[in-house]
């Protein structure tokens, strides 16, 4: 039997995307019951709210599996607080992902934060609390049922 080798690759090669693609069905069907990649399509979106050509605020989100992920609500800094842009912006992203057939809206968030409070505000429950995370900061998991 050869030695085992561990290779860091750059980028993702022809062999590379071969081999997932042979492999992924199966460990798919092992897990969940259904080999279809297709079921695996990521779309990836970005909301702007502008006042004439200049954007004032931003949603980043992703969906898949039925479950729109937002990454990224960022209002500048003049905006924040004032409850019309981030409710606009979380208002439009939780439209797209029901039009879309989403079951679950998640996010993350610094733990204790205004996010928090703001995020809680529109129905969002923590689900659980990532200790010491990113920069040493705990961050929590929220999610919302549609």
């Amino acid at each position: 039997m050869e030695k085992l080798q561990l290779k860091h690759e750059e980028g993702f090669q022809p062999e590379i995307r071969d081999f997932m693609m042979k492999e992924w069905p199966s460990a798919n069907e092992e897990v969940f019951g259904f080999r279809d990649q297709a079921k695996w399509k990521m779309e990836e979106h970005i909301l702007t709210a502008r006042i004439g050509d200049e954007i004032i605020g931003l949603a980043q989100f992703r969906i898949i599996g039925g479950v729109g992920y937002l990454s990224t609500l960022l209002v500048k800094e003049e905006y924040r607080g004032k409850g019309m842009v981030g409710n606009s912006l979380l208002a439009q992203f939780e439209s797209m992902a029901q039009e879309k057939n989403c079951h679950k809206l998640g996010l993350k968030a610094y733990k204790d934060s205004r996010a928090t409070k703001f995020f809680a505000k529109h129905g969002y429950q923590e689900e659980g609390v990532l200790k010491n995370d990113i920069h040493g900061i705990n961050w929590v998991m929220m999610a919302k049922f549609v």
